[in-house]
């Protein structure tokens, strides 16, 4: 047993750092969900604020109906019970850089693709 720990604890530590988000000219995608991505036009808001003396990211998005087609009915009932608010929060916890930049890179992609749909 205490073998079988070690190795569990070894594959722990050398997995690396994990993906949380991934940002594309498209949208956001959250791994820690199963949302899938999340388009930028249906991004409402990105914030950065401190709840709870934690530093936090806020990734709002109000188009739920299509959200919520996208999953199985009993995830989609869960997720109605929680509406409306917030999908994504991204917490000091969550990742090693340094917040206020990963908020300049996050705003950046969303204001860059939503302008390339205006013109």
């Amino acid at each position: 047993a205490f073998i079988l720990f070690l190795t569990f604890l070894v594959v722990l530590i050398w997995r690396g750092p994990k993906i949380i988000i991934t940002l594309s000219n498209s949208g956001i995608t959250d791994h820690r969900t199963s949302f899938g991505e999340i388009p930028w036009d249906d991004v409402e808001h990105i914030s950065i604020r401190n709840s709870t003396g934690q530093l936090v990211i806020s990734i709002g998005e109000f188009k739920w109906e299509r959200l919520l087609e996208s999953l199985p009915r009993w995830k989609a009932f869960v997720y109605e019970l929680n509406l409306p608010g917030d999908i994504i929060f991204i917490g000091k916890g969550n990742t090693d850089m340094n917040l206020e930049k990963l908020f300049e890179v996050v705003t950046n992609y969303a204001d860059r693709a939503k302008g390339s749909h205006a013109k």
